[in-house]
């Protein structure tokens, strides 16, 4: 295993402890893994705000 595999997981790991997805994350590791890697790489790349009350979608509105 090489070292940046190595750090990916260990960030993974500390990420999914912090926001709570470890049950998630035992059932369904590889949807976690691609979601972690999607928002990495859009933070890298600046097309994701870092502002936490911006929403990535537009707010969803009930039909009626």
């Amino acid at each position: 295993m090489k070292q940046t595999e190595l750090t990916q997981e260990l960030v993974l790991a500390v990420a999914v402890k912090q926001a709570g997805l470890e049950k998630t994350f035992q059932k369904f590791p590889e949807d976690i893994s691609i979601a972690f890697n999607t928002v990495a790489k859009l933070r890298a790349a600046g097309q994701l705000s870092c502002d936490p009350l911006t929403e990535f979608w537009p707010p969803m509105r009930v039909k009626e």
